[in-house]
């Protein structure tokens, strides 16, 4: 059974996560991979992807066992009643890069696809005991700072890396930086969260 990490009081213990600008869903394989190595039981509750081929590759990998199955909302990220996740355990995502690419113009939070403060907007809503983002190596110069700080503003611990799929065995290059954030207890419990809203409005842990 997906997910199975063991039983509390008869009840299943699963680590429930929600997948933002979900693409085609590589990050969540790599995502719940890591984190049945340590231990973890991943099972994801929603996918969120507005774009039609990507939303029909997820569609695909959810049919052949690739993914876990769970509803994929293919509205605007800004719209999702917040509400409907009442506990996650983690938010995994690839907000857009287009912001940050060195293929683009690169304008950062003027950029109308800039998307960090909405997905910035669940973390603090929902709290979850961690996250785990991706973007592209351009990042790291304009925007990661400002994600970071975000995280550590309400209690978590953050780590980044880039890393090439070079370097895992991958013909191309490809260099991607994963940011990490898990919940300092003595910080994260003790910073008031906002009102939760009816919809969205290398450096090494401490």
């Amino acid at each position: 059974m997906p997910g199975l990490r063991g039983t509390r009081g008869g009840v299943l213990i699963v680590d429930t996560y929600i997948s933002l600008c979900s693409g085609i869903g590589g990050l969540d394989l790599g995502f719940s991979a890591g984190l049945r190595v340590v231990g973890g039981s991943p099972r994801a509750v929603c996918y969120v992807e507005r774009e039609a081929f990507c939303v029909s590759c997820l569609g695909k990998a959810i049919e052949e066992g690739r993914l876990d199955e769970a509803p994929i909302y293919c509205g605007d990220l800004q719209t999702i009643p917040l509400d409907l996740f009442p506990r996650i355990d983690y938010i995994v995502g690839g907000y857009p890069c287009q912001p940050f690419s060195s293929a683009g113009n690169r304008k950062g939070s003027e950029d109308q696809r800039h998307l960090w403060p909405h997905v910035f907007q669940y973390v603090d809503a929902l709290r979850p005991k961690g996250v785990f983002f991706e973007n592209v190596a351009g990042h790291i110069s304009l925007g990661l700072f400002d994600v970071l700080s975000d995280l550590e503003k309400i209690g978590y611990r953050t780590a980044w890396g880039c890393y090439s799929a070079s370097s895992v065995g991958a013909p191309h290059r490809r260099e991607r930086v994963f940011i990490l954030g898990l919940a300092d207890a003595r910080l994260h419990d003790a910073t008031p969260r906002r009102e939760r809203p009816t919809t969205a409005e290398g450096r090494r842990a401490g």
